[in-house]
């Protein structure tokens, strides 16, 4: 296949692109590589992709490595991707650009929401004018409200966004609903719960909670600890990613759209993974027990999946389990943190 991926350089968009261009597809990559305090490692998964430092330069032509190709592109500027895909005619499109996390739409709310949801339009835009065959979104389990209750279905209540971020995927989610009903674009919309794994996203909670183990500094948690999550093993998506593109979405009261939880469906205790992390570094963690409530943060005390719908119609389920995952995680980890990248 011939599929164009946005956010390649990302944390589930490098991974996305192993797996594609281990399967012998076709990918075209592109990455605005904004510098939101993680440049370094958007530069250093390319690199292990064959993308150099060059990366930065390549604005007006892409870097070939084999069957793939990188092009640094602004997703907000439209012509840009319309022409792209009209040039690149291709079956697929993977949009997982975006930029992530609560504090980051706290910090920026109308960068956020360029990069979310005007940057997303442009996209689907551009799908709809080059006949892709199917549209691919990543959104995630923030857009979960105040409304919905764990575990979270796809069926809840998401009109009633904690933060600024997930006010952005939802509104980039009906969007992608509009195109489904108005021009009859196949589109898969995946909702991710705490992803985590070798070359992580900086500023998520499980790399934060590493480093600060490692570096021997206090682990902040809200709510005194009673938090519970899903935490799901980047291998686990990349999996779930594979099974939803290799057949058309289902159709929902006649539009081709689908959206799924993607999790472990297992609650876990934010105090027994940090326990699994300090099983596996052989290290302390220093908590230092918060009374901020969840909301106070823009978050919900418990998210976790219900993945009965993923299963039904897509017949997969995810397979790693933390004992498993957590230890591979630790060892890149250790190898990786203060000489690949720092935080």
């Amino acid at each position: 296949m011939n599929i164009l991926l946005t956010g390649i350089a990302g944390f589930i968009g490098y991974h996305v692109a192993r797996r594609l261009l281990d399967e012998g597809h076709q990918v075209y990559g592109v990455d605005n590589l904004c510098d939101l305090g993680d440049l370094d490692m958007k530069l250093k998964r390319l690199s292990l992709l064959g993308i150099g430092s060059e990366a930065l330069d390549a604005l007006s032509a892409p870097i070939v490595n084999g069957s793939l190709r990188f092009l640094r592109l602004d997703l907000r500027e439209r012509e840009g991707i319309i022409e792209l895909c009209r040039l690149g005619k291709f079956d697929h499109i993977l949009h997982l650009a975006a930029v992530a996390g609560v504090p980051a739409a706290r910090r920026d709310p109308a960068g956020v929401f360029d990069n979310n949801v005007l940057a997303t339009e442009n996209v689907l835009e551009a799908a709809r004018l080059s006949g892709v065959q199917h549209f691919f979104f990543t959104s995630s389990a923030v857009v979960h409200g105040i409304n919905a209750h764990a575990p979270q279905t796809e069926e809840d209540d998401v009109d009633t966004p904690l933060n600024m971020y997930a006010g952005s995927k939802r509104s980039a989610e009906i969007l992608c609903y509009a195109y489904a009903k108005t021009f009859r674009l196949p589109i898969t919309i995946f909702r991710l719960f705490t992803a985590y794994g070798p070359w992580g996203r900086p500023d998520s909670l499980p790399m934060k909670i590493a480093r600060d183990i490692v570096n021997g500094s206090p682990v902040p948690l809200i709510n005194n600890g009673f938090l519970v999550r899903d935490f799901t093993y980047v291998d686990d998506i990349v999996d779930g990613v594979m099974a939803a593109i290799s057949s058309p979405p289902f159709s929902h009261f006649g539009v081709p759209y689908s959206i799924y939880n993607i999790g472990r469906s297992e609650p876990v205790p934010m105090l027994s993974f940090i326990q699994s992390l300090e099983s596996a570094f052989g290290q302390t963690a220093h908590v230092q027990m918060l009374p901020d409530t969840p909301y106070e943060h823009g978050v919900a005390p418990e998210v976790y999946a219900d993945t009965s719908k993923l299963q039904q119609e897509l017949a997969y389920s995810p397979e790693w389990d933390d004992e498993e995952a957590i230890p591979i995680f630790v060892e890149w980890f250790r190898e990786h943190y203060g000489r690949s990248f720092t935080m």
